[in-house]
């Protein structure tokens, strides 16, 4: 990969960190989260029906009951996803994003090889970033969509994070494209 690339997925990472902080630090991300009637309530109770660190799908299929009661309770609902930690952390502490600048610019840095090995074929700056675009939609439709699809998650919050995708993609895209051109 060429210097010019990875100077530019470096400069991408910082237009998406930029972006991640406006998004998720005003109303916008505050929008993609429904709220708890009682915080207090809801952290204890998770903390005792949930063993152990993990993902948990409810209903769950209990040793012992029947397809039949469980597809009942399927139909009946709630459903859920939790992603369970047990130990603390420090809130939005440095690693954390230190961790999601690295997510950022190792992502940058392969979508920039396929968009340098692409450039060849795309002859304009405009169609640099639409290939950038397009990889991000492919990702964020594979990854948003699906999720809402397989294991019921709401379509609110899952567009929210379908337009922060896209924006991001979009500034990464506007950033790469003037560093991968054909040679």
């Amino acid at each position: 990969m060429r210097k010019s690339l990875l100077l530019g997925s470096l400069l991408a990472a910082l237009a998406m960190f930029a972006w991640g902080t406006v998004f998720w630090m005003t109303p916008l991300g505050e929008a993609t989260v429904a709220r708890t009637l009682d915080p207090g309530r809801a952290h204890d109770t998770l903390r005792d029906l949930f063993p152990a660190d993990g993902a948990y799908f409810f209903p769950d299929f209990p040793e012992g009951s029947s397809q039949e009661d469980w597809a009942e309770r399927h139909r009946r609902g709630p459903l859920g996803l939790v992603l369970i930690r047990h130990a603390g952390a420090q809130p939005m502490g440095p690693m954390t994003f230190v961790n999601g600048f690295l997510h950022m610019l190792i992502t940058c840095v392969l979508i920039a090889w396929l968009l340098g090995r692409a450039a060849p074929a795309l002859g304009s700056y405009r169609a640099r970033v639409g290939f950038v675009l397009l990889a991000g939609f492919a990702a964020t439709f594979w990854g948003q969509a699906g999720d809402s699809i397989w294991f019921y998650g709401p379509w609110r919050y899952h567009l929210m994070g379908m337009l922060y995708d896209l924006v991001a993609w979009t500034l990464a895209g506007i950033v790469l494209a003037r560093f991968a051109r054909a040679e």
